[in-house]
């Protein structure tokens, strides 16, 4: 078993997502059933995850570190965005209106648009 790395209520609180290692589970609350296949990150392990204001995507961070963003009613894959320094990436945050997203790495900021 990997330690998690990141617990968080979807808005309408009845998933949660979990990050453990290199994947994401999102569960149905209660009942505690699987909502969606989980998501493999692949190369590296998840640092940090975060679900969008109105519960439709979830990002990850990894310790490569790399972004990727995810459809969070499907699990598919969406996009990535490859982050240069060493460390990996944490304090992932969605803007209020879900289109921006911030990560710190290191000393650094990182702001992604992901509308």
């Amino acid at each position: 078993d990997e330690a998690v790395t990141t617990l968080q209520f979807a808005p309408n609180d009845e998933t949660l997502l979990v990050a453990a290692g290199a994947k994401v589970r999102v569960w149905r609350v209660p009942g505690g059933q699987q909502a969606i296949s989980p998501m493999d990150v692949g190369s590296g392990w998840i640092s940090s995850a975060r679900i969008s204001p109105d519960g439709s995507q979830i990002v990850t961070g990894t310790n490569d570190p790399r972004l990727d963003l995810w459809d969070a009613r499907t699990g598919r894959h969406v996009a990535s965005l490859e982050v240069g320094g060493g460390g990996g990436l944490r304090h992932l945050q969605f803007s209020p209106d879900g289109k921006l997203v911030t990560a710190s790495i290191e000393t650094d900021v990182v702001l992604w648009e992901v509308e």
